[in-house]
């Protein structure tokens, strides 16, 4: 970087006349601007008196120009302290009321050095080629966020009373009974399980007010499907075949994003993620379904709770304006997604979905079952595990039928393919060891299965 020989950022006139105020008025000016840390002022001069005249308000003492010069007494350099508390005394008196202008146009020029140091860092960081890349983006992040313009606290602070009597729109439901406006939810499986085809079905369903098996849409809504890894005749075709095509169902395609751009998508970016809340905003768009997490969000490392940060702010951001995201991921060979466990925190729903082999050796589709591991929107009663049966050959319409699967008959199922201890099977089904437990005595008293121990084997008999 060129070596910039331009004057840092400040608003010295300011300065003064807000210290200037604070020696008229100290009880007014300090109570409302006294909070500005002393690093805001660009003189250090400045910034020593400033914060000689917070210690002298918080302690309850006179804050005039005999304290304050008494107080300096105890600083080094003072005999320019003095001199420049000579100065301040000597400039033009500024308006008590200006005080908020005068501490605005303060943080405002620090702001801005704080930004120019940032750069000069950047700038010094990605011409290291020795230099870690992500930690480079999470400091850009953690300063960014540390000096953005101070929250309004006092503008959104209410009572319990308040809030008792406070207007609070309730969250609409999108796909009844379990998904609404602004939640963030994951679909996760291993690699051919059916998770697209399962987001696709959401998808479609909250578009065109419809179906995804028994899961009813209340209502349409405009969907933007971001999909990072499918090839664009395999998403044109399942378009397709899952009930046509729909006016209110979107495509941001990384194929063809590409195509016309020249560019590839990387959510990681705080740049892009502020470009795509503006598009769906602009767009109208009221559900994001991304796909899926490891093709759409490069540089996040999977394992690191940290890395999350760079993520979770947006999705947040669009939960506080009810858009709605569905995440695509992958499961790993525990069975459980992929990655830390921190991205499940803010979820409202997690599902894990896992493929069923065919009875039918000649049947072209899939099979796979769902299972809620996460639900805050409804109860188990209302979202029981099913297996989901999609008949897709070809560009004919894909018929999809969902049945619902007792708890029981997936501990079954588990154990016919091999599992033994109840450890595993609650790692398959996403639930704990004392609920698999139970499963499985039930199982054993309808004839299901055997308990010998802690293993569990399989009879030939079938459920009613």
């Amino acid at each position: 970087m060129n070596q910039d020989t331009r004057p840092m950022p400040h608003a010295r006139d300011s300065e003064l006349a807000l210290l200037g105020v604070a020696f008229v008025n100290p009880a007014a000016v300090l109570a409302e601007t006294g909070k500005i840390p002393p690093a805001a002022f660009s003189d250090s001069r400045a910034q020593i008196l400033w914060r000689i005249m917070q210690g002298l308000h918080t302690a309850g003492k006179a804050v005039d120009p005999v304290t304050v010069n008494a107080a300096i007494s105890d600083e080094e350099h003072g005999d320019e302290l003095r001199a420049f508390v000579s100065q301040v005394i000597a400039a033009p008196a500024g308006l008590t009321a200006a005080a908020p202008d005068y501490a605005a146009a303060i943080l405002e020029a620090h702001r801005r050095r704080k930004l120019i140091e940032l750069a000069v860092l950047i700038d010094e960081g990605a011409r290291d080629n020795a230099a870690d890349v992500d930690q480079i983006e999470r400091e850009t992040l953690r300063h960014l966020t540390a000096h953005a313009s101070p929250p309004q606290f006092n503008t959104a602070i209410v009572t319990s009373a308040e809030l008792a009597s406070l207007a609070v729109e309730p969250r609409r439901f999108i796909v009844r009974p379990f998904f609404r406006e602004g939640d963030l939810g994951f679909v996760y499986a291993k690699r051919g399980d059916g998770k697209t085809w399962l987001a696709m079905l959401l998808a479609k369903a909250a578009a065109t007010g419809g179906a995804a098996g028994p899961w009813q849409a209340d209502g349409v809504w405009p969907v933007l499907y971001v999909d990072g890894e499918m090839p664009a005749e395999e998403s044109k075709r399942r378009d397709s075949v899952l009930s046509g095509a729909s006016k209110n169902l979107a495509w941001l395609h990384h194929e063809i994003f590409f195509d016309r751009t020249g560019k590839t998508l990387n959510l990681t970016n705080a740049a892009t993620q502020a470009e795509l809340t503006a598009l769906l905003l602009e767009r109208g768009f009221r559900v994001l379904v991304l796909d899926n997490l490891s093709c759409l969000f490069s540089g996040v490392k999977e394992n690191d709770a940290d890395a999350w940060e760079l993520v979770l702010p947006w999705l947040l951001e669009l939960r506080r304006r009810k858009i709605a995201v569905v995440i695509v991921a992958h499961a790993g060979r525990n069975g459980l997604m992929r990655g830390t466990s921190r991205r499940e925190d803010a979820a409202f729903w997690v599902l894990k979905l896992e493929r069923q082999d065919a009875d039918d050796p000649l049947f072209r589709g899939l099979r796979f079952t769902s299972l809620f591991t996460k639900n805050r929107n409804a109860l188990e009663d209302d979202c029981p595990p099913l297996e989901w049966t999609i008949a897709a050959d070809g560009d004919a319409p894909a018929t999809v039928t969902a049945k619902t699967i007792s708890g029981v008959e997936l501990l079954v199922s588990w154990v016919r393919a091999g599992l033994e201890s109840a450890t595993d099977i609650a790692a398959e089904m996403g639930v704990s060891k004392g609920q698999a437990s139970k499963l499985a005595k039930r199982a054993e008293r309808l004839g299901l299965i055997v308990i010998d121990g802690r293993h569990y084997r399989a009879t030939t008999e079938v459920a009613a």
